[in-house]
């Protein structure tokens, strides 16, 4: 499973990360999820995190309340990227466990029809937490053996979403923009 090296954060921007955008700058910028992390950013609180492609290396900007971790890797110095994507497994068990209990109160068993009512509309609910909640980590390990992550999940309040597509197209432009890097020192290592 991949690791990611801070806590999931809400997408607020992104651009390069679809083949519709591939002309673009490969950059992805987040916050502290949730409302209270919306919060401390307007607020100035809490620093954005950031993944920007350069020529040259890969840029990651890691903030928080406690401060801040710029990190520079150079493109040469990338042995791996990956991505995966994730869902909560328990608010799926949380759903099904709910709606078997609605079925139980509105056939009458167990209680009564509106008891049975309330649990079905909260097994909706469950159902759609689960379907909406994903968290997509990016990886990228260095040779010297770091490993540098963000965790991404969708953003309600700003609009911004990644798809597991996009983060597939993330790593292939990450890889290509690594490919490239290495055959570039490979051949200034001939030349010289």
């Amino acid at each position: 499973m991949l690791k990611s090296t801070i806590a999931p954060l809400a997408l607020t921007f992104i651009s390069g990360a679809s083949s519709t955008q591939s002309d673009q700058p490969l950059r992805i910028r987040g916050r502290a999820a949730g409302l209270v992390g919306w919060i401390f950013t307007k607020l100035r609180l809490s620093d954005d995190i950031a993944l920007e492609l350069h020529p040259q290396d890969i840029r990651l900007t890691l903030g928080s309340l406690k401060g801040v971790v710029n990190a520079s890797i150079p493109l040469s110095q990338v042995s791996s990227t990956a991505c995966a994507y994730a869902k909560p497994i328990w608010v799926l068990v949380l759903g099904g466990w709910l709606l078997f209990g609605a079925f139980a109160e509105l056939t009458g068993r167990f209680g009564s029809f509106t008891e049975g009512l309330a649990l079905a509309v909260l097994a909706a609910a469950a159902f759609a937490w689960y379907a909406l909640n994903k968290t997509l980590r990016i990886t990228i390990e260095t040779t010297g053996g770091a490993v540098y992550g963000l965790a991404v999940k969708r953003s309600v309040i700003e609009g911004v979403k990644l798809d597991m597509e996009d983060a597939v197209f993330v790593i292939q432009r990450l890889n290509a923009a690594v490919v490239g890097a290495s055959a570039r020192q490979r051949t200034v290592g001939r030349a010289a």
